[in-house]
Parts: C-alpha cells; structure tokens; sequence
C-alpha cells in the first residue's frame, strides 16, 4: 500500500519511523489530521464559559489574539487537506487524491472501499453544501474578494467542529485499515492535547489573576479600556 502510505505519511524520519508503533510521518494527512484535531479541541475548550469569561474581561489583548491563532491554523490545515487532488500540473496532498487511489485499488476487499466511500460522501457533502472551495477558500482566505468582504457575515456557515468530526472519522477508518490499528495518536491523542493546552492557559490567567490580588492591584478590565 506504498500509494496509501505516501499520503497518510508524507516524509517519515527514518529514527521516528523506527521507534513509532504505526509510522506517523511529519508532513503527510496523519500529521495535518492530528493538527486540525488539536485545534478544533483547542478552540472548543478555549470558547467554554470560564475561559471565555475570564479571558475577555481581564486578558483581552491575550486571550482573543491566542484563539484567533487557533482558529487561522485550523482554517489553513483544512483548507490545504480539503484542496483538489492536482494543480499547477501537480499531485496535492488531499484526502481526495488518498479517497481516488483507496477507491481504484483492486486489492482492497469492495466492501471496505464502499465503507470508505460512505465517510467522504458525508464529509464531501457537507463541503459542497457551504461552497468552501469557491466562497471560502477562494474568496475569503486566499484572494480576499472586496465584494466578499464587505457583505455581512454568512448565516448557516460550515462547523469547523463538524467538519473536524467529518474529517477525522474518516481518517480513522482509513488510517486503521492502512495501519493495520487505530491511529490514536490522532484520535484521542489530539483531542486530550487541545484540552490540556487551553486547560494551561486558562491556569495562566488565574495564576495572574492571583498576583494581581496578592499585589493589591485592580484586575485589569476589557470594559475600562473601551
């Protein structure tokens, strides 16, 4: 299954690919999978109620700069994995190459392709329903179409947690049969790392929020500054 494994691993360190359970590789859909995994956990952990409410009214300038990190990286993993198979006369590493070479290999029993097929419909249809390729990728992030970005917001937009679940579901079952194993790495090892990172920044702010009262200063307010 070299032609799988390409995709799903992309450049593999030869020391890495030695120690590691399932070769994870560095550059290939397993890496960029684990990436949009951890930050969509990151974004839902960072947006809960407490840290949403601590974070804009005493750390502003930190709190919405650091989510709005989250969210751009996770835009630009998605948007890459989700791009057309080719372009520019060349092979882009996509799901959709990895779904076209899983579906035109013979040796792989008919049952599991049918299986395959079943997940990226239902994460194909739901990039179609919101157009991300044209209204997202081309005029919203790349070309950053005037028009586009005058016009109010977008009601009834894509769920990136949706199409985070989409995504990953996917590569489970495909990641599992290629690998011959869960790829929990990515999986479940994403998700508890997105936690724990928010969880650590949220301890940060208290952690401040517990100097500031030990020095006897007034916590600093997003609502005094405006």
């Amino acid at each position: 299954m070299k032609h799988l494994k390409e995709i799903l691993e992309g450049y593999c360190d030869p020391k890495e690919r030695k120690w590691a359970v399932n070769a994870i590789g560095q550059t290939g859909l397993t890496a960029r999978i684990f990436a949009l995994n951890y930050y969509s956990t990151g974004i839902e952990s960072l947006v809960a109620l407490k840290v949403w409410r601590l974070g804009r009214k005493h750390f502003h300038h930190v709190y919405w700069p650091f989510l709005q990190s989250f969210r751009r990286c996770w835009s630009v993993e998605f948007l890459r994995i989700s791009d057309k198979p080719k372009s520019v006369g060349g092979k882009n590493l996509t799901i959709k190459l990895f779904h076209h070479r899983f579906q035109n290999d013979g040796t792989i029993p008919k049952k599991v392709r049918v299986a395959e097929r079943k997940l990226f419909d239902a994460f194909d249809a739901e990039y179609v329903a919101h157009a991300i390729y044209d209204k997202v990728r081309c005029k919203e992030e790349f070309h950053l179409d005037l028009d586009t970005q005058l016009r109010k917001p977008r009601k009834g937009g894509a769920n990136s947690h949706m199409m985070t679940k989409l995504v990953v579901e996917w590569y489970k079952f495909v990641g599992g049969y290629v690998m011959g194993g869960e790829p929990a790495y990515v999986t479940t090892g994403a998700v508890q790392q997105g936690q724990q990172v928010a969880q650590e920044f949220y301890e940060l702010m208290q952690a401040r929020m517990r100097c500031w009262k030990l020095d006897g200063v007034e916590p600093d307010t997003f609502s005094s500054r405006r």
